[in-house]
């Protein structure tokens, strides 16, 4: 494929803030950046051009919270409590199993996932990072990478204070890599000590480096910190510095359960929340205000979660139970419309990592991260309402091409461009899965 080239459909669904879509559209991609939006007449006859016919080319889906190794950990406990689940199975099986060679198999199948069903960018939040920028980049997919920030040794950081060491190293060798950037992953508040979030306020100022930290996300977690310290976890953050104005961006992962104080906290800029609904729901942690979150005009996005509590990595899912959530909690069907949702997983997304001005919306000047949804299928037929038709209908099997920087790492729905062999992915994670079983049937 030439650098310069054309992408033509039925819609064309940009996401910038008018909500324009072009019908028939194009987009005109040039060295990997979008060079131009607009109507299907607007095509130079002489360029390169590829024809998707009846499709939708809409952005590339954000991911905003994942684990991408926990795919290793898929279906392995289920129907349980969360502290059940984390305590007597999850945390076990870490301390068997995780290394960096677990770490790198589960983030090759996550991105396989993840890139198949129109993602093009995720937000990692666990161990041994440089695995998951490995496995990112061998995908072509875009990724945060975060270390996970605890109070107690990991896998990845004997000392829990080395889990530092590794976020300043990362941030120096991908400071200028195309895919893999870096975040500051706190843990919670209750599994990160008061002085390592404060190191992480610092850090996150000094090095412009976003935050995410799961927040409220349990009903026990909140009554906790309310006994332990007076005050909801949002306002237990925003004392150590951690919601500053001075700092980058920060998302409060899940926040199921805000207190009545954290509103004005949640309205701030540089502020996002991340909801995991199917997470949250299948742990049985409760039902996110969601409505009440675009109500208040609070930035709020989504993430899949780990798929050890999903149990996958399907954007389309999330997207579609938000919405539906949002309607149902409140009784309303006028909430979180279908085009707004959709916000949620393109530009607002974007936005919540400070990559607004690079990626979540087909504008000029931006980054050519695009995903292709075949409409000509039988759960798309007929199209009324490209919006309708995209949140409530399509899914990730209507993913038909990926673009990322430009590049086709998907092409007619397998892998294309990689270096990654999905037969061997698949092979090696069910090596991982052999030794699991074992592992959990000898006790």
């Amino acid at each position: 494929m030439q650098d310069a080239f054309v992408l033509t459909a039925r819609y064309v669904v940009s996401m910038d803030d008018a909500g324009t879509v072009y019908s028939p559209g194009c987009v005109e991609i040039k060295q990997g950046m979008i060079a131009s939006v607009g109507n299907l007449e607007d095509v130079s006859q002489s360029q390169e051009r590829i024809d998707y016919g009846n499709a939708a080319i809409i952005p590339g889906l954000i991911n905003s919270h994942t684990h991408a190794a926990m795919s290793l950990l898929r279906g392995v406990a289920d129907d349980l409590p969360l502290d059940d689940w984390l305590a007597n199975h999850i945390w076990p099986l870490e301390a068997k199993f995780l290394s960096p060679e677990f770490i790198r198999t589960g983030s090759r199948l996550a991105v396989l996932e993840m890139l198949k069903g129109g993602t093009t960018m995720f937000a990692d939040m666990y161990f041994f990072e440089d695995e998951v920028a490995g496995a990112a980049k061998d995908a072509g997919i875009r990724v945060l990478i975060g270390e996970g920030l605890l109070a107690f040794p990991t896998a990845s950081a004997k000392d829990p204070n080395q889990a530092f060491d590794h976020i300043l190293e990362q941030a120096g060798k991908y400071r200028d890599d195309e895919l893999v950037g870096v975040l500051v992953a706190a843990h919670s508040t209750y599994a990160t000590s008061e002085d390592q979030l404060r190191r992480c306020a610092q850090l996150s100022a000094e090095l412009n480096l976003p935050v995410q930290i799961h927040c409220a996300e349990g009903k026990k977690e909140v009554e906790e910190c309310l006994q332990k310290y007076g005050k909801s976890q949002v306002a237990y953050l925003a004392d150590l510095g951690l919601l500053d104005t001075r700092n980058t961006q920060i998302s409060l992962v899940h926040m199921v359960w805000p207190q009545e104080g954290d509103w004005e906290f949640l309205k701030r800029d540089n502020v996002s929340v991340i909801s995991c609904p199917q997470s949250n729901l299948k742990l049985g942690s409760g039902i996110p205000p969601l409505a009440r979150y675009v109500d208040e005009d609070i930035r709020v996005v989504l993430g899949t979660d780990g798929a050890a509590s999903n149990n996958n990595l399907d954007m389309w899912e999330e997207l579609r139970l938000a919405a539906f959530l949002a309607k149902g909690s409140t009784l309303d069907p006028t909430k979180l419309p279908a085009q707004r949702a959709l916000r949620m997983v393109t530009i607002d997304a974007a936005r919540a990592w400070n990559l607004g001005d690079q990626l979540g919306s087909l504008e000029p000047g931006k980054k050519a991260d695009i995903a292709v949804v075949d409409l000509d299928r039988p759960n798309t037929t007929p199209c009324y309402d490209i919006y309708s038709t995209l949140v409530y209908a399509a899914g990730s099997s209507n993913v038909k091409d990926v673009f990322v920087g430009g590049k086709r790492v998907v092409k007619n729905g397998n892998l294309s461009g990689g270096v990654l062999n999905e037969a061997d992915v698949l092979a090696e994670a069910r090596e991982w899965a052999e030794k699991i079983k074992k592992a959990r049937i000898d006790g």
